[in-house]
């Protein structure tokens, strides 16, 4: 059985080197793990959370996109998702 629980994550602000965004998140009681998918708007999958950065009141998250575009930029601005799934395990017979 899988969950899925999908947050805001927050808004994208800077693209970095290496062709990795920095997020600023929203929710500072919500910091994702490092792994989580993120998702876009429309739920299309967008990259995975490599970092989480900066100070405990005001956290950036370090997204690594699935695809290497030339031109990141034209992303600054985009509300992103994120993907928190839990597993369970399935109950034996």
């Amino acid at each position: 059985m899988v969950k899925v629980l999908l947050k805001k994550l927050g808004v994208i602000e800077k693209v970095a080197t290496n062709n990795l965004l920095l997020v600023k998140i929203t929710d500072s009681k919500n910091i994702p793990n490092i792994g989580n998918r993120v998702l876009l708007p429309d739920f299309r999958g967008f990259g995975k959370v490599m970092d989480v950065i900066g100070n405990v009141n005001n956290p950036y998250a370090v997204i690594k996109p699935f695809k290497k575009e030339e031109d990141l930029s034209k992303y600054i601005g985009q509300v992103l998702l994120v993907d928190e799934r839990t597993f369970t395990s399935r109950k034996k017979k």
